[in-house]
C-alpha cells in the first residue's frame, strides 16, 4: 500500500523494501502518538483519569445537536453537509465552553442521513469507548398503515434481529437484542379525493434499543414489512431533545453532564454515583413505561 501511495502521488517508481516500509509506517505512527500527546498537554487535557475526577463536569465539553435529516454524521464528507458543520460556528462563537482545539469534539455515534433527532457531542474518550450496548435510545417511528401493538409487523419488530455486515465471515454474525415497542397514535393524512383514504393512514411507534446496530431499525421494519416514512431519535439515556430546533446547539446542563456520564459510566464519575443518583433520575429519565 505504502509503495501505491508513493508511486501515485509523488511518482517514485522504484520499490521499497518490505523492511524498510514497516520501518516508515512505525514511525508515522508514533509521530501521530508524540503529536496527540502535545496537543494534550499544549491544551490542559487531563493526563489521568485521577485528575479527570478531581473536577467532575468542568474537563470536558458536551452538547446535543438537533440533527436534521439529510445530513451526515461523518467528518470529511465532501458531498453532504456534515454534522460537524453545524456544531462548528457554535464552537467558534464560544456557545460550547471549552472546546481546545475544535477537532477533538466528536460525535458519540452516529445517525444515518436520513435519520434525524438527537445527536451527542463530547470530548471525553469514555464516552466513545462506551457507546455501543451501555445506554438505551428512544426512537419515534413514523410507518405507513393503521397498526396496534398485538398486530404480526410489530411483534416482528421486537424480534432479535440477525445482523451481519458485508465483512463478516460466515458463523460469526450476531443477534441483536429485542426492542421496546409500542404504538403512540395513529391519524390519517389527507389524500386527493380520487385515490383511496387508505394511502393517508399513519401510525407512530416509539421503539427503544440498547445496542444501535448498524440501521437496525431500518432493517427491523424492512423485516416486518412496514413502509417507513419517518425515523427520529428523541433521546439518548437520561437526555432528551425537548423543544431544541432543528439544526441547532446547545450545551448541556451540569446536572445533564453529571447524568449522561453516569449513563455511560465513565470511571471518572464513580466516586461521585452517589451524589448524582437523584440527579440522574430527575434529568431527562423515562423507562419502558414511558414508550
Amino acid at each position: 500500500r505504502l509503495n501505491g501511495l508513493m508511486g501515485v502521488s509523488h511518482g517514485f517508481f522504484t520499490r521499497i523494501p518490505p523492511r524498510t516500509a514497516v520501518g516508515i509506517c512505525q514511525h508515522a505512527k508514533a509521530l501521530a502518538l508524540a503529536a496527540t500527546f502535545l496537543t494534550a498537554a499544549l491544551w490542559g487535557r487531563p493526563r489521568s483519569r485521577v485528575a479527570a475526577a478531581a473536577q467532575p463536569g468542568r474537563t470536558f465539553s458536551y452538547c446535543m445537536l438537533h440533527k436534521p435529516p439529510g445530513v451526515v454524521s461523518q467528518r470529511g464528507e465532501p458531498r453532504f453537509e456534515s454534522v460537524y458543520d453545524l456544531v462548528a460556528p457554535a464552537i467558534a462563537t464560544g456557545r460550547i465552553p471549552g472546546v481546545h482545539p475544535p477537532a477533538t469534539l466528536g460525535a458519540v455515534g452516529r445517525l444515518d442521513r436520513w435519520t434525524s433527532g438527537l445527536l451527542l457531542f463530547s470530548n471525553n474518550s469514555a464516552l466513545h469507548r462506551r457507546k455501543s450496548g451501555t445506554v438505551a435510545k428512544r426512537y419515534t417511528v413514523t410507518v405507513c398503515g393503521t397498526w396496534s401493538d398485538q398486530d404480526e409487523p410489530l411483534l416482528n419488530l421486537r424480534e432479535p434481529y440477525r445482523y451481519q455486515r458485508k465483512d463478516t465471515a460466515m458463523g460469526q454474525e450476531v443477534w441483536t437484542l429485542p426492542a421496546e415497542v409500542s404504538v403512540v397514535k395513529s391519524w390519517c393524512e389527507p389524500v386527493p379525493a380520487e385515490k383511496p383514504s387508505w394511502l393517508g393512514e399513519r401510525t407512530s411507534i416509539a421503539i427503544c434499543l440498547v445496542e444501535g446496530r448498524h440501521r437496525q431499525i431500518r432493517r427491523l421494519c424492512s423485516r416486518a414489512g412496514l413502509n417507513l416514512m419517518k425515523l427520529h431519535r428523541d433521546a439518548v439515556g437520561p437526555l432528551k431533545l425537548g423543544s431544541l430546533p432543528c439544526g441547532e446547539v446547545r450545551p448541556l446542563t451540569s446536572a445533564e453532564e453529571e447524568a449522561i456520564c453516569m449513563a455511560y459510566k465513565d470511571p471518572a464519575w464513580a466516586d461521585h454515583a452517589a451524589d448524582y443518583s437523584d440527579a440522574n433520575s430527575q434529568v431527562g429519565s423515562w423507562s419502558s413505561g414511558d414508550i
